[in-house]
């Protein structure tokens, strides 16, 4: 055999080789393409649907001050204008039992609400400042948030964020602002009592005590004295010694007691006018003859 004839048999079994090769690897190959094409599909499941976050994750605030609670985040579409899922949820009382709530605006809906319907974060605001407690519901992708605000006395606006809504952090869609009908406690007035006027007192007269009169000076009876000498005079012991006798004490003496006077009766009168005359006459008569 030649050296030309041997060099093409080489190279037709070298080819033939290849060949099975390429065959047995040819199945191997779409197999291991197919696979990596599933690869590609598990890639997709990795990119899927956005889920539900809890409300309190993102923040809403009004006039500086945070939300006093939350509800969310719920799927589905919030609110069609005064109606709808939001509404349905505040009439249940799940914040602070308050039931009855009245629509105060939209944002997509030019109805007194004004929010930047674009990005994650924004401020939004009121035409009409809100008095008691209020609702500021965020609705962004397929998600929506409720936040209770019950201790502003007033407030026209704030900041707000979509934190707290769906996983993906979907751009603001539209605010939502509903307000509670509380009636207004009214304090009573204070109680004025008018004041009492007494009327004047009368005072009494000085009462006028008589005179007390004085009683008389009571005199008591001198004392008894001792004896002005221990032993006596004749020699009798002092236990000897008679008892003097109690001395009494003096008595004042009675006024005498005058006696009525008799007048003379008239006749007696002249008849001892007459006894006298006679009787100075004769005494003269007597003295004239002594003289002579």
């Amino acid at each position: 055999m030649s050296k030309k004839s041997s060099l093409t048999i080489l190279a037709l079994c070298s080819g033939v080789a290849s060949l099975g090769l390429l065959l047995a690897a040819s199945p191997a190959f779409a197999k291991g393409g197919s696979g990596g094409g599933g690869g590609g599909g598990g890639g997709g499941g990795g990119g899927g649907a956005p889920t539900a976050k809890a409300c309190s994750a993102g923040s809403v605030m009004a006039a500086g001050s945070l939300f006093s609670a939350c509800q969310g985040a719920f799927s589905g579409n919030d609110d069609q204008n005064g109606s709808g899922a939001l509404l349905d949820l505040l009439k249940t009382g799940t914040f602070n039992n308050l039931t009855d709530w009245t629509f105060v605006g939209k944002s997509d809906s030019g109805t007194g609400v004004t929010a930047s319907n674009a990005g994650t974060s924004g401020n939004w605001s009121v035409a009409q400042p809100l008095t008691g407690p209020f609702v500021v519901s965020l609705k962004a992708g397929d998600f929506w948030s409720a936040y209770f605000f019950d201790d502003i006395k007033s407030v026209s606006g704030g900041t707000w964020n979509t934190l707290g809504i769906a996983s993906n952090n979907p751009a603001l869609s539209h605010m939502t602002v509903y307000r509670a009908n509380v009636a207004p406690t009214t304090s009573n007035p204070p109680t004025t009592n008018p004041p009492t006027t007494n009327p004047p007192t009368t005072s009494n007269p000085p009462t006028t005590n008589p005179p007390t009169t004085s009683n008389p000076p009571t005199t008591n009876p001198p004392a008894p004295q001792p004896p002005l000498f221990d032993k006596p005079i004749d020699g009798t012991p002092p236990g000897d010694q008679p008892t003097p006798p109690p001395v009494s004490p003096p008595t004042s003496p009675k006024p005498p007691t005058p006696k009525p006077t008799k007048v003379p009766e008239p006749g007696m009168i002249a008849a001892l006018s007459l006894v006298g005359a006679i009787a100075l006459k004769y005494r003269k008569q007597q003295e004239t003859d002594a003289e002579a």
